[in-house]
């Protein structure tokens, strides 16, 4: 079997699929199955030899990733399987587009971009996109990947009825490095002999990281132990705008942030990690700090209710995020320590990317056994 998935780029700035793209890709080589990444832009160096990446050159308008030459790599696949991980974007269109020229099914990976408090914002042009970007994609796709059951829910809810295979993201399961605990020390000397509380994520209104640091300053005042340490990638909010807030809150003195864009990542220097997110399909800082083995608090947003029952956390409703934070940080830090290694163990169990990768791989067998004959 061949495969092609298709992202519409792999920059750092981009989020999860940046990095969940390729490791799926090496899984899936790993496994045996040849894998095209068909993306704009610089590609990483393949670590598995039936991983090839086709790169192609942007065109402007350059947000919506216009790509003639990403088209024609399409067009010139020998894929039995085309996989899209992205909405609302020509790259869409353009595996839609090849998917029914070849007479091959498509498959499509939201990430996230279906769920409620998504769909919200500008929704005239997702609208608008559906009809012109990549008309059809949806209609025509021969299934749905979520990466949770809550994301199935939201496919379903908009009245798609092909057929969704829940797989969640894979993780590593290291806690980290000395090379990255003297960065972050380096650049934030006020954590050493504190105990780190993390945000790591992007700097983005959906994320709520304006509240978690309003939260924190209430907290503080009372477990002045803790620092926060808000690490992510810039975007609706700036490095200087969040330290701004962290000044007017008086909290600059048990507050760091830091631009995370080229930066290693951070779980090492933390007990525990907050994402007081509104909503997210995956949420793959939470996984990937369980793999780490850090404790995380989150909300309801997210389809991670099952830290509760692991004792690896709190998944909680926003209204509660504060209080839950609260008596998360009166725990001591081995109490802590010990909800860590409960996450981190379930994190190997279930979220290894050679499993995650041979569940993807049978999900391509089901949709070519059901795939027309007529079509191939």
């Amino acid at each position: 079997m061949r495969v092609a998935l298709v992202v519409p780029d792999l920059m750092a700035k981009s989020g999860g699929p940046a990095r969940n793209v390729p490791a799926l890709a090496e899984a899936l080589g790993a496994g045996g199955i040849d894998v095209e990444v068909h993306t704009i832009g610089p590609t990483p160096v393949a670590r598995e030899a039936r991983v090839t990446y086709r790169a192609a050159q942007a065109q402007r308008p350059r947000r919506l990733g216009r790509s003639a030459e990403l088209m024609a790599n399409l067009r010139a696949s020998s894929a039995d399987v085309i996989h899209a991980h992205c909405l609302w974007m020509l790259p869409l269109g353009y595996a839609a587009r090849a998917a029914r020229e070849r007479g091959v099914p498509l498959i499509i990976s939201p990430r996230g971009m279906f769920a409620p408090w998504s769909l919200r914002r500008s929704r005239l042009r997702k609208a608008l996109a559906a009809r012109v970007v990549h008309p059809g994609a949806f209609r025509t796709a021969a299934g749905w990947h979520a990466t949770s059951p809550q994301e199935a829910r939201d496919i379903r809810a908009l009245g798609y009825r092909q057929p969704v295979f829940v797989i969640p993201n894979g993780v590593e399961t290291e806690r980290g490095t000395d090379s990255a605990r003297s960065y972050y020390r380096d650049r934030s000397p006020r954590i050493d002999g504190r105990r780190v509380l993390l945000f790591y994520s992007r700097f983005h209104a959906k994320k709520r990281v304006l509240e978690l640091m309003a939260a924190f300053g209430e907290i503080a005042k009372r477990r002045r132990e803790w620092y926060l340490l808000v690490v992510g990638i810039p975007e609706q909010y700036s490095v200087a705008r969040l330290q701004a807030e962290a000044e007017r809150l008086g909290i600059s003195d048990r507050c760091g942030v830091l631009d995370g864009l080229q930066a290693p990542k951070p779980y090492a220097v933390a007990e525990l990690l907050a994402l007081p997110t509104h909503d997210e399909n995956f949420g793959q800082v939470v996984a990937e700090a369980l793999g780490a083995g850090l404790p995380v608090i989150t909300t309801t947003g997210t389809p991670w209710q099952e830290l509760n029952e692991r004792g690896a956390g709190r998944c909680v409703d926003l209204a509660d995020f504060p209080g839950e934070l609260d008596a998360l940080m009166g725990r001591s830090s081995e109490e802590l320590r010990r909800a860590g290694e409960r996450g981190r163990e379930w994190a190997r169990a279930t979220l290894d990317w050679r499993t995650i990768g041979l569940q993807m791989a049978e999900a391509y067998s089901q949709i070519l056994d059901r795939w027309p004959e007529e079509s191939r």
